[in-house]
């Protein structure tokens, strides 16, 4: 069997469940048999799953919310509706 050694993206989709049945199936193939993929897939799964979940200020979700409330209401007053009129040719007679 050969080993592709996949990429941190690929990896991280393999873990959190974003490849399709083959390609997990693949994955999970490529990780038993090698032991560099193997290595790879234990650093992040643990990356990935030992993480605390943090809960940000109320000063920071003022900010966050109030730039967000400002962008979206400058593309509002930015938007411009055009009404496209068909247009005919008509051929000459020859």
């Amino acid at each position: 069997m050969t080993c592709r050694h996949r990429s941190d993206e690929e990896m991280i989709d393999y873990i959190v469940g974003n490849l399709s049945f083959s390609e997990t199936k693949k994955m999970a193939e490529e990780i038993d048999y090698c032991e560099d993929c193997y290595e790879h897939f234990s650093y992040w799964s643990n990356l990935l799953t030992n993480q605390e979940e943090i809960e940000p200020s109320h000063h920071l979700k003022k900010r966050v919310m109030s730039s967000f409330k400002k962008e979206k209401s400058s593309k509002k007053r930015a938007t411009v509706v055009r009404k496209w009129k068909p247009v005919v040719y008509t051929m000459p007679h020859v």
